[in-house]
């Protein structure tokens, strides 16, 4: 038998299984396609992200100059002074207790908060804001 790679025939043959993505891909995701189609279409308002996962060794740092725990993953800005707290989360993504601590809050405040699990669900929530 003749080897044409330098790998045995029986690894050769093994077909590779796709890993399956975790929720928080999953919400990363959605999140990339949510602020792509955003930009696209609204470059007037003004949509950001709060990046927090992936710091960890950061964390104490960030904690110290004023990040919250729990804060929602975006916030568009409208006019009138109208902002938009949104957290991304997969279909059977859950919000951890401080998220809905952060929620209680927001709403209190009298600001808007949303759970989004779709692009469609994205689309739904900006246009609330962006037909009036």
């Amino acid at each position: 038998m003749i080897r044409t790679e330098n790998k045995p025939i029986w690894q050769r043959d093994k077909k590779r299984v796709a890993k399956k993505k975790t929720p928080k891909h999953l919400e990363y995701d959605l999140q990339v396609e949510c602020v792509n189609w955003f930009h696209r279409y609204f470059k007037n308002y003004v949509l950001y992200s709060v990046p927090v996962e992936g710091c960890v060794n950061q964390m104490t740092k960030f904690k110290k100059s004023g990040l919250l725990p729990g804060v929602a993953d975006l916030v568009a800005l409208f006019p009138d002074g109208r902002s938009v707290y949104i957290e991304m989360k997969s279909p059977e993504g859950r919000q951890r207790q401080a998220q809905s601590v952060f929620e209680r809050k927001i709403v209190n405040l009298g600001f808007d908060y949303y759970i989004c699990r779709s692009l469609e669900q994205f689309k739904e929530i900006i246009h609330k804001y962006t037909m009036k």
